[in-house]
């Protein structure tokens, strides 16, 4: 919503599988694991997985939004992911200043 009310490109990102199937097979875009996740048979994101053996191996969950086409979606959340972080660069930013913003709200 907020990429379609500011006419920006979006992609959803989660930590966690909101609905849908994931795909056994793995297809490799940089070093990270992308299988599909598909919704009444539909592809509709990807599951991104860190290469095994990785420190942080958690997946992240992503979705094309505004503007974005589907495996887009997928390489724009890799391009954004540092190795062993735990969301892409533009969720960690927002989340720092939003602590921040916090902390001085409370002073």
């Amino acid at each position: 919503m907020v990429g379609l009310e500011l006419g920006m490109p979006s992609v959803g990102v989660a930590k966690s599988k909101l609905i849908g199937t994931i795909d056994s097979r793995s297809r490799r875009l940089g070093p990270y694991g992308v299988r599909k996740v598909a919704v009444d048979g539909e592809v509709r994101g990807f599951e991104i997985s860190p290469a095994k053996g990785s420190a942080k191996a958690v997946a992240l969950f992503a979705s094309p939004g505004t503007g974005v086409g589907l495996w887009q979606s997928a390489r724009l959340v890799v391009a954004l992911t540092e190795v062993g972080q735990e969301s892409p660069r533009p969720i960690l930013a927002a989340d720092k200043a939003s602590r921040r913003a916090r902390q001085e709200i409370s002073q």
